[in-house]
């Protein structure tokens, strides 16, 4: 007989071991398995004693309600409706939780987590697509038109200035996704980070746009935007923006740099291709809303 219950820290090391079988190509140690967590609501199936498998809803920072579902089931114990009634009791916790919306992520529409998501009122939100670029052997830096000048910030300016024109450039579209100030100052103190990340784009000494490089490690790099102030688009400043920072990672050995965006965010796509980058995946995001009564 199955059983959902809560988890409680004593499962931990069972825990663990059943997320490694589930999920391979993303092995947890007992302390990584911990961390993540930290901030999530999981339940666990059990099969008498045994963890058959779990269900976690992580909140989605700076988007109170929004969650990213996350787990399974032990494949030897698949196709026994296991699944479906763990997810059903997280789906029915929501609310009490905090939280009114949770997403998936398939790599394919057809594929069976996306069915089975489907048929338990989860919908498509969206598609996301991965670009990446590749440094070709040597390209110009870009030409700024008269009163244009790249600039670097120490962080509180740095944080008050990306979230000015972040707010500016992508409030009104649905990929907007807010930065809380503590959410960015953290993110951008943290080991081997530092605000000299962000590149500013300033017209006679005032901040119109910036482009955000990470560094990933062993020669990867993200960009996680580039923002223009819509003031100032239509310019071609976003294009010159995002090859100034390609360079930049070219003169400090990146072998590659990715991006992921919306695919219906289409600017921003054919900027992209227009400056070498490539599709290299998709992912859908299925999303569960909890309906509200009135």
């Amino acid at each position: 007989m199955t059983t959902i219950r809560p988890y409680a820290a004593d499962d931990l090391p069972r825990l663990t071991a059943v997320h490694n079988q589930i999920d391979p190509e993303r092995l947890f140690t007992p302390a990584e398995m911990a961390a993540f967590l930290a901030d999530a609501h999981c339940w666990l199936a059990l099969d008498g004693r045994e963890i058959v498998g779990y269900a976690a809803v992580m909140p989605a920072p700076s988007l109170p309600g929004d969650s990213d579902l996350h787990g399974g089931v032990l494949p030897a114990h698949r196709r026994r409706g296991i699944g479906g009634q763990l997810l059903q009791t997280v789906l029915a916790e929501l609310t009490a939780v905090g939280l009114s919306r949770t997403s998936g992520v398939v790599d394919e529409l057809d594929a069976p987590l996306a069915h089975f998501l489907l048929a338990h009122g989860f919908a498509l939100d969206h598609e996301e697509v991965t670009l990446v670029w590749t440094p070709p052997p040597a390209f110009a830096p870009p030409s700024w038109p008269d009163g244009f000048a790249l600039r670097r910030y120490p962080l509180a300016a740095a944080v008050t200035h990306f979230r000015a024109l972040y707010e500016a450039a992508f409030r009104p579209h649905p990929w907007y996704q807010p930065y809380e100030t503590a959410e960015l100052s953290q993110i951008l103190q943290g080991d081997g980070r530092s605000p000299d990340e962000i590149v500013f784009l300033e017209h006679e000494g005032q901040p119109v746009g910036f482009i955000w490089a990470q560094p990933l490690g062993l020669g990867d790099w993200q960009i996680e935007p580039v923002v223009i102030h819509p003031e100032h688009q239509g310019r071609g400043l976003g294009k010159r923006l995002l090859q100034a920072g390609l360079l930049e990672a070219s003169a400090q050995g990146v072998s590659e740099v990715a991006i992921a965006l919306w695919r219906d965010n289409g600017a921003a796509y054919y900027l992209y291709q227009q400056v070498g980058f490539a599709e290299n995946g998709r992912c859908y995001y299925l999303t569960f809303s909890v309906k509200r009564e009135g």
